[in-house]
Protein backbone atom coordinates (compact mmCIF):
# COMPACT_ATOMS: atom_id res chain seq x y z
CA UNK A 1 0.00 0.00 0.00
CA UNK A 2 1.46 2.98 -1.13
CA UNK A 3 2.62 5.45 1.65
CA UNK A 4 0.23 8.97 1.05
CA UNK A 5 2.26 11.92 -0.48
CA UNK A 6 3.76 14.69 1.59
CA UNK A 7 3.42 17.86 0.83
CA UNK A 8 6.56 20.64 0.77
CA UNK A 9 5.98 23.69 2.73
CA UNK A 10 8.07 26.50 1.38
CA UNK A 11 8.65 29.60 3.06
CA UNK A 12 7.52 32.80 2.01
CA UNK A 13 11.22 33.77 0.95
CA UNK A 14 11.86 30.12 -0.79
CA UNK A 15 8.21 30.60 -2.72
CA UNK A 16 9.40 34.09 -3.75
CA UNK A 17 12.92 32.84 -4.50
CA UNK A 18 11.45 30.07 -6.81
CA UNK A 19 8.58 31.99 -8.93
CA UNK A 20 11.74 34.55 -9.43
CA UNK A 21 14.23 31.87 -10.73
CA UNK A 22 11.14 30.55 -12.67
CA UNK A 23 10.14 33.91 -14.80
CA UNK A 24 14.21 34.40 -15.53
CA UNK A 25 13.59 31.24 -17.80
CA UNK A 26 10.85 31.89 -19.18
CA UNK A 27 11.95 35.40 -19.60
CA UNK A 28 15.05 34.03 -21.70
CA UNK A 29 13.60 31.59 -23.34
CA UNK A 30 10.93 34.65 -24.87
CA UNK A 31 13.77 36.45 -25.61
CA UNK A 32 15.90 33.91 -27.27
CA UNK A 33 12.80 32.78 -29.77
CA UNK A 34 12.19 36.97 -30.53
CA UNK A 35 15.88 36.94 -31.35
CA UNK A 36 15.27 34.30 -33.73
CA UNK A 37 11.92 35.62 -34.74
CA UNK A 38 13.12 39.07 -35.65
CA UNK A 39 16.24 37.73 -37.47
CA UNK A 40 14.01 35.52 -40.13
CA UNK A 41 11.97 38.13 -40.67
CA UNK A 42 14.59 40.82 -41.48
CA UNK A 43 15.57 38.35 -44.26
CA UNK A 44 12.42 38.88 -46.02
CA UNK A 45 12.68 41.27 -49.10
CA UNK A 46 8.50 42.51 -49.55
CA UNK A 47 8.12 43.46 -53.25
CA UNK A 48 4.64 45.68 -53.49
CA UNK A 49 3.02 46.02 -57.25
CA UNK A 50 2.88 49.37 -58.17
CA UNK A 51 -0.78 49.28 -57.79
CA UNK A 52 -0.24 48.39 -54.49
CA UNK A 53 2.69 51.72 -54.39
CA UNK A 54 -0.04 53.66 -56.01
CA UNK A 55 -2.73 52.63 -53.55
CA UNK A 56 -0.97 53.14 -50.59
CA UNK A 57 0.33 57.06 -51.66
CA UNK A 58 -3.32 57.57 -52.09
CA UNK A 59 -4.48 57.20 -48.80
CA UNK A 60 -5.85 53.61 -49.38
CA UNK A 61 -8.28 54.41 -52.34
CA UNK A 62 -8.47 53.51 -55.92
CA UNK A 63 -9.05 57.00 -57.40
CA UNK A 64 -10.81 60.41 -56.53
CA UNK A 65 -14.17 58.70 -57.48
CA UNK A 66 -13.34 55.83 -55.09
CA UNK A 67 -12.37 58.25 -52.39
CA UNK A 68 -16.07 60.41 -52.68
CA UNK A 69 -17.91 57.70 -52.61
CA UNK A 70 -16.65 56.49 -49.73
CA UNK A 71 -17.14 60.05 -48.30
CA UNK A 72 -20.67 59.91 -49.12
CA UNK A 73 -21.57 56.25 -48.39
CA UNK A 74 -19.35 54.92 -45.88
CA UNK A 75 -17.98 57.88 -44.01
CA UNK A 76 -16.43 55.66 -40.61
CA UNK A 77 -14.29 54.00 -42.92
CA UNK A 78 -11.26 53.60 -41.17
CA UNK A 79 -9.50 55.07 -44.49
CA UNK A 80 -11.43 58.45 -43.89
CA UNK A 81 -9.61 58.64 -40.25
CA UNK A 82 -7.35 61.52 -39.50
CA UNK A 83 -4.70 59.17 -38.08
CA UNK A 84 -4.74 57.04 -40.92
CA UNK A 85 -4.62 59.42 -43.92
CA UNK A 86 -2.03 61.72 -42.19
CA UNK A 87 -0.06 58.58 -42.05
CA UNK A 88 -0.51 57.53 -45.45
CA UNK A 89 -0.38 61.04 -46.80
CA UNK A 90 2.49 62.50 -45.77
CA UNK A 91 1.09 64.78 -43.32
CA UNK A 92 -1.29 66.29 -46.43
CA UNK A 93 -3.63 68.76 -44.33
CA UNK A 94 -5.76 69.87 -46.72
CA UNK A 95 -9.45 69.42 -45.59
CA UNK A 96 -12.80 68.65 -47.31
CA UNK A 97 -16.00 68.84 -45.15
CA UNK A 98 -16.74 67.13 -42.63
CA UNK A 99 -12.89 67.41 -41.56
CA UNK A 100 -11.64 64.66 -44.33
CA UNK A 101 -8.17 64.75 -45.57
CA UNK A 102 -7.69 64.21 -49.51
CA UNK A 103 -5.31 62.05 -50.47
CA UNK A 104 -1.84 64.03 -51.89
CA UNK A 105 -2.64 62.40 -55.61
CA UNK A 106 -6.06 64.11 -55.93
CA UNK A 107 -6.75 67.38 -56.97
CA UNK A 108 -9.35 70.31 -57.43
CA UNK A 109 -7.65 72.12 -59.32
CA UNK A 110 -8.55 72.39 -63.19
CA UNK A 111 -5.01 73.66 -65.46
CA UNK A 112 -7.01 75.54 -67.99
CA UNK A 113 -5.55 77.22 -71.53
CA UNK A 114 -6.84 81.24 -71.38
CA UNK A 115 -8.40 82.20 -74.58
CA UNK A 116 -9.28 85.78 -75.70
CA UNK A 117 -11.70 87.02 -73.91
CA UNK A 118 -13.68 90.74 -74.81
CA UNK A 119 -11.77 92.72 -77.01
CA UNK A 120 -13.29 94.63 -79.14
CA UNK A 121 -17.37 94.63 -77.63
CA UNK A 122 -16.14 96.89 -74.76
CA UNK A 123 -15.37 99.76 -77.38
CA UNK A 124 -18.33 99.28 -79.46
CA UNK A 125 -21.95 101.84 -79.49
CA UNK A 126 -24.46 99.56 -78.28
CA UNK A 127 -27.93 99.45 -78.37
CA UNK A 128 -30.54 97.21 -76.33
CA UNK A 129 -33.13 96.16 -78.86
CA UNK A 130 -36.88 95.15 -77.58
CA UNK A 131 -37.62 93.48 -80.57
CA UNK A 132 -36.30 91.08 -83.16
CA UNK A 133 -35.43 94.30 -85.86
CA UNK A 134 -34.36 97.38 -84.87
CA UNK A 135 -34.08 100.19 -87.88
CA UNK A 136 -32.59 103.96 -87.50
CA UNK A 137 -31.85 106.50 -89.78
CA UNK A 138 -28.03 107.52 -90.04
CA UNK A 139 -27.04 110.72 -91.86
CA UNK A 140 -25.46 109.99 -94.99
CA UNK A 141 -21.86 112.23 -95.55
CA UNK A 142 -19.55 110.47 -98.29
CA UNK A 143 -18.91 112.53 -100.72
CA UNK A 144 -17.47 116.00 -100.04
CA UNK A 145 -15.93 116.82 -103.56
CA UNK A 146 -19.48 117.84 -104.23
CA UNK A 147 -20.90 118.79 -101.15
CA UNK A 148 -21.92 117.82 -97.42
CA UNK A 149 -24.03 115.33 -95.40
CA UNK A 150 -25.54 113.35 -98.72
CA UNK A 151 -26.56 117.12 -99.84
CA UNK A 152 -26.08 120.22 -98.74
CA UNK A 153 -24.32 123.06 -101.08
CA UNK A 154 -23.69 126.64 -100.00
CA UNK A 155 -24.38 128.89 -103.02
CA UNK A 156 -23.33 132.81 -103.50
CA UNK A 157 -26.02 134.80 -104.69
CA UNK A 158 -26.36 137.92 -106.07
CA UNK A 159 -28.99 140.50 -104.99
CA UNK A 160 -32.42 140.13 -105.75
CA UNK A 161 -31.66 136.35 -107.39
CA UNK A 162 -33.99 133.16 -106.02
CA UNK A 163 -31.71 130.89 -103.14
CA UNK A 164 -31.03 127.55 -104.47
CA UNK A 165 -32.14 124.28 -102.36
CA UNK A 166 -30.16 121.70 -101.48
CA UNK A 167 -30.82 119.43 -98.38
CA UNK A 168 -29.04 116.68 -96.62
CA UNK A 169 -30.20 112.57 -97.12
CA UNK A 170 -30.56 110.37 -94.72
CA UNK A 171 -30.13 106.54 -94.47
CA UNK A 172 -31.15 103.48 -92.88
CA UNK A 173 -29.54 101.55 -90.86
CA UNK A 174 -31.27 97.85 -89.57
CA UNK A 175 -29.98 95.68 -86.69
CA UNK A 176 -31.51 92.01 -86.97
CA UNK A 177 -31.37 89.67 -84.07
CA UNK A 178 -29.33 86.40 -84.95
CA UNK A 179 -28.87 83.73 -81.96
CA UNK A 180 -26.15 82.11 -81.17
CA UNK A 181 -26.58 79.07 -78.95
CA UNK A 182 -24.53 76.20 -77.39
CA UNK A 183 -25.43 72.74 -76.06
CA UNK A 184 -24.11 70.39 -73.48
CA UNK A 185 -24.89 66.92 -71.92
CA UNK A 186 -23.74 66.32 -68.83
CA UNK A 187 -23.93 62.71 -67.46
CA UNK A 188 -24.83 62.36 -63.82
CA UNK A 189 -21.37 60.71 -62.67
CA UNK A 190 -19.60 63.51 -63.94
CA UNK A 191 -21.31 65.62 -62.20
CA UNK A 192 -20.98 63.83 -58.70
CA UNK A 193 -17.88 62.18 -58.78
CA UNK A 194 -15.75 65.20 -60.69
CA UNK A 195 -12.94 67.09 -57.61
CA UNK A 196 -14.43 70.45 -59.44
CA UNK A 197 -17.36 72.25 -59.39
CA UNK A 198 -18.68 70.86 -63.09
CA UNK A 199 -21.80 72.78 -63.73
CA UNK A 200 -20.41 76.55 -63.15
CA UNK A 201 -17.21 75.29 -65.04
CA UNK A 202 -19.52 74.12 -68.35
CA UNK A 203 -21.01 77.58 -67.60
CA UNK A 204 -18.21 79.71 -67.48
CA UNK A 205 -15.98 77.78 -70.84
CA UNK A 206 -19.30 78.50 -72.36
CA UNK A 207 -19.41 82.24 -71.43
CA UNK A 208 -15.68 82.30 -72.64
CA UNK A 209 -16.80 80.70 -75.93
CA UNK A 210 -19.45 83.01 -76.93
CA UNK A 211 -17.07 86.19 -76.38
CA UNK A 212 -14.51 84.60 -78.67
CA UNK A 213 -17.13 84.21 -81.36
CA UNK A 214 -18.02 87.52 -81.11
CA UNK A 215 -14.65 88.64 -81.37
CA UNK A 216 -14.57 86.95 -84.35
CA UNK A 217 -17.55 88.20 -85.87
CA UNK A 218 -17.12 91.96 -85.09
CA UNK A 219 -13.88 90.96 -87.04
CA UNK A 220 -14.57 89.04 -89.98
CA UNK A 221 -18.55 88.29 -90.07
CA UNK A 222 -19.94 87.56 -93.41
CA UNK A 223 -23.47 89.39 -92.53
CA UNK A 224 -25.50 86.05 -93.63
CA UNK A 225 -26.93 85.00 -91.02
CA UNK A 226 -24.39 86.38 -88.65
CA UNK A 227 -23.15 89.87 -87.66
CA UNK A 228 -21.55 91.79 -90.04
CA UNK A 229 -17.52 92.24 -89.27
CA UNK A 230 -15.10 94.72 -90.24
CA UNK A 231 -13.28 93.21 -93.07
CA UNK A 232 -16.83 92.36 -95.01
CA UNK A 233 -17.30 96.30 -94.81
CA UNK A 234 -18.16 98.27 -97.59
CA UNK A 235 -16.42 101.40 -96.02
CA UNK A 236 -13.08 98.93 -95.30
CA UNK A 237 -10.06 100.91 -96.88
CA UNK A 238 -6.95 99.00 -97.82
CA UNK A 239 -3.50 100.67 -98.01
CA UNK A 240 -1.34 99.22 -100.92
CA UNK A 241 2.18 97.83 -100.35
CA UNK A 242 4.95 99.71 -100.88
CA UNK A 243 6.84 99.97 -104.43
CA UNK A 244 9.50 96.90 -104.46
CA UNK A 245 8.37 95.56 -100.33
CA UNK A 246 9.64 92.34 -99.39
CA UNK A 247 6.96 89.53 -99.01
CA UNK A 248 5.43 88.51 -95.74
CA UNK A 249 7.08 91.98 -94.29
CA UNK A 250 5.37 95.41 -92.57
CA UNK A 251 7.60 98.53 -92.83
CA UNK A 252 7.57 102.17 -91.10
CA UNK A 253 5.50 103.32 -94.34
CA UNK A 254 2.36 100.86 -93.74
CA UNK A 255 1.38 101.82 -90.94
CA UNK A 256 2.18 105.80 -91.42
CA UNK A 257 0.11 105.61 -94.41
CA UNK A 258 -3.16 103.50 -92.42
CA UNK A 259 -2.88 106.52 -90.14
CA UNK A 260 -3.43 108.97 -92.56
CA UNK A 261 -6.50 107.92 -94.21
CA UNK A 262 -8.29 107.77 -90.67
CA UNK A 263 -10.41 110.77 -90.02
CA UNK A 264 -10.81 110.52 -86.24
CA UNK A 265 -7.41 109.94 -84.90
CA UNK A 266 -9.00 109.53 -81.10
CA UNK A 267 -10.16 106.27 -80.08
CA UNK A 268 -8.61 104.17 -82.83
CA UNK A 269 -7.10 100.29 -82.06
CA UNK A 270 -4.67 98.48 -83.82
CA UNK A 271 -5.55 95.20 -84.21
CA UNK A 272 -2.77 91.98 -85.72
CA UNK A 273 -2.26 88.69 -85.43
CA UNK A 274 0.47 87.43 -82.85
CA UNK A 275 2.99 86.18 -85.97
CA UNK A 276 2.83 90.19 -87.19
CA UNK A 277 4.63 90.90 -83.58
CA UNK A 278 8.37 90.44 -84.80
CA UNK A 279 7.92 92.52 -87.60
CA UNK A 280 6.10 95.23 -85.60
CA UNK A 281 9.11 95.20 -83.07
CA UNK A 282 11.50 95.70 -85.60
CA UNK A 283 10.17 98.44 -87.25
CA UNK A 284 12.67 100.95 -87.82
CA UNK A 285 12.82 104.46 -89.35
CA UNK A 286 15.63 105.07 -92.23
CA UNK A 287 17.70 108.34 -92.06
CA UNK A 288 20.92 108.44 -94.24
CA UNK A 289 22.81 105.37 -93.64
CA UNK A 290 21.72 104.93 -90.00
CA UNK A 291 18.01 102.80 -89.54
CA UNK A 292 16.27 103.67 -85.99
CA UNK A 293 14.15 101.35 -83.98
CA UNK A 294 10.96 102.55 -83.58
CA UNK A 295 8.73 100.60 -81.07
CA UNK A 296 11.35 100.05 -78.40
CA UNK A 297 11.35 102.20 -75.73
CA UNK A 298 14.49 103.70 -75.83
CA UNK A 299 15.86 102.01 -78.21
CA UNK A 300 16.67 99.44 -75.40
CA UNK A 301 16.07 95.95 -76.09
CA UNK A 302 16.09 94.86 -72.11
CA UNK A 303 12.45 97.48 -71.72
CA UNK A 304 9.26 95.70 -73.12
CA UNK A 305 7.39 97.49 -75.43
CA UNK A 306 4.91 99.70 -74.89
CA UNK A 307 1.95 97.94 -76.65
CA UNK A 308 1.07 100.92 -78.69
CA UNK A 309 2.01 102.63 -82.29
CA UNK A 310 1.12 106.30 -82.85
CA UNK A 311 -0.21 105.96 -78.91
CA UNK A 312 -3.10 104.12 -80.25
CA UNK A 313 -3.39 100.56 -78.29
CA UNK A 314 -2.74 96.98 -80.24
CA UNK A 315 -4.21 93.92 -79.80
CA UNK A 316 -3.22 90.83 -80.96
CA UNK A 317 -6.05 88.28 -81.94
CA UNK A 318 -5.95 85.18 -83.47
CA UNK A 319 -8.77 86.19 -85.75
CA UNK A 320 -6.76 88.64 -87.54
CA UNK A 321 -5.44 87.15 -91.09
CA UNK A 322 -1.62 85.86 -90.86
CA UNK A 323 1.84 87.76 -91.84
CA UNK A 324 1.29 89.11 -94.75
CA UNK A 325 -2.35 88.54 -95.96
CA UNK A 326 -5.12 91.35 -96.24
CA UNK A 327 -6.35 92.07 -92.81
CA UNK A 328 -2.91 90.76 -90.98
CA UNK A 329 -2.87 94.41 -89.76
CA UNK A 330 -5.71 97.01 -89.65
CA UNK A 331 -6.63 100.08 -87.78
CA UNK A 332 -10.45 100.60 -86.28
CA UNK A 333 -12.08 102.56 -84.16
CA UNK A 334 -14.75 100.53 -82.44
CA UNK A 335 -17.11 102.81 -81.07
CA UNK A 336 -18.11 103.57 -85.16
CA UNK A 337 -19.37 99.49 -85.18
CA UNK A 338 -22.99 99.05 -83.51
CA UNK A 339 -23.63 96.28 -81.46
CA UNK A 340 -27.71 95.32 -80.89
CA UNK A 341 -28.58 92.85 -77.83
CA UNK A 342 -31.92 92.09 -76.39
CA UNK A 343 -33.04 94.13 -74.10
CA UNK A 344 -32.59 92.39 -70.48
CA UNK A 345 -30.89 89.52 -71.92
CA UNK A 346 -27.41 89.34 -72.58
CA UNK A 347 -26.27 86.17 -72.29
CA UNK A 348 -28.26 83.18 -71.07
CA UNK A 349 -27.57 80.03 -69.41
CA UNK A 350 -30.35 76.62 -68.16
CA UNK A 351 -29.91 73.33 -67.19
CA UNK A 352 -32.48 70.79 -67.26
CA UNK A 353 -32.37 67.19 -65.87
CA UNK A 354 -35.42 65.97 -67.78
CA UNK A 355 -34.22 66.06 -71.31
CA UNK A 356 -31.78 62.88 -71.27
CA UNK A 357 -33.57 61.57 -67.76
CA UNK A 358 -33.16 58.46 -69.08
CA UNK A 359 -29.53 58.54 -70.02
CA UNK A 360 -28.88 60.23 -66.36
CA UNK A 361 -27.66 63.43 -68.27
CA UNK A 362 -28.19 66.61 -67.13
CA UNK A 363 -28.66 69.02 -70.05
CA UNK A 364 -26.73 72.60 -70.26
CA UNK A 365 -27.42 75.53 -72.68
CA UNK A 366 -26.48 78.44 -73.51
CA UNK A 367 -27.71 81.56 -76.11
CA UNK A 368 -27.01 85.16 -76.75
CA UNK A 369 -29.39 87.00 -79.25
CA UNK A 370 -27.27 90.02 -80.67
CA UNK A 371 -26.28 91.43 -84.10
CA UNK A 372 -23.48 93.72 -85.17
CA UNK A 373 -22.87 95.93 -88.05
CA UNK A 374 -20.06 98.88 -89.01
CA UNK A 375 -21.77 102.38 -88.47
CA UNK A 376 -20.32 103.74 -92.02
CA UNK A 377 -22.06 101.96 -94.69
CA UNK A 378 -19.55 103.27 -97.09
CA UNK A 379 -16.17 105.35 -96.80
CA UNK A 380 -15.62 108.95 -97.54
CA UNK A 381 -14.25 111.11 -100.25
CA UNK A 382 -12.97 114.17 -98.80
CA UNK A 383 -12.10 117.22 -100.91
CA UNK A 384 -9.17 116.86 -101.67
CA UNK A 385 -6.98 113.86 -101.14
CA UNK A 386 -7.40 110.20 -100.72
CA UNK A 387 -10.44 108.27 -99.13
CA UNK A 388 -10.92 108.61 -95.59
CA UNK A 389 -12.49 105.47 -92.97
CA UNK A 390 -12.48 104.42 -89.61
CA UNK A 391 -11.76 100.65 -90.50
CA UNK A 392 -8.46 100.36 -92.42
CA UNK A 393 -6.17 97.51 -93.05
CA UNK A 394 -3.28 96.81 -94.58
CA UNK A 395 -3.29 94.76 -98.35
CA UNK A 396 -1.31 91.87 -99.37
CA UNK A 397 2.15 91.75 -99.58
CA UNK A 398 3.36 88.69 -101.82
Amino acid sequence: MDEPRKEKVLTEEQFTKTLETSLEEHSKNIDEKLSTLSEEVASIKVIASQEEEDKLMKGGFKNFSDFVQTVVKSPKDERLSSKNLLQKTVNETSNLEGGFLIPPEFSNRLWERSIEGDIFYEKAMKIPMSSNTVSFPYQIDKDHSSNLFGGITLYYKAEEAAYTASSPTVGQIQLSLHKLTGLCYISDEMIEDSPISIEPYVSQKFVDAVKWQRNKDMLTGTGAGRPLGIQNSPALISVAKETGQVADTIVYKNLTKMWSRTPNKAGLTWVSNHNCLPELMDLTITGGTASTPVWIQSNDASKAPNGRIFNAPLVMTEHAATLGDVNDVALIDWSQYLVGEKAGGGIRTSTSMHLKFDYDQQTFKISYRWDGQPLWPIYQTPANGSTMSPYVNLAERA
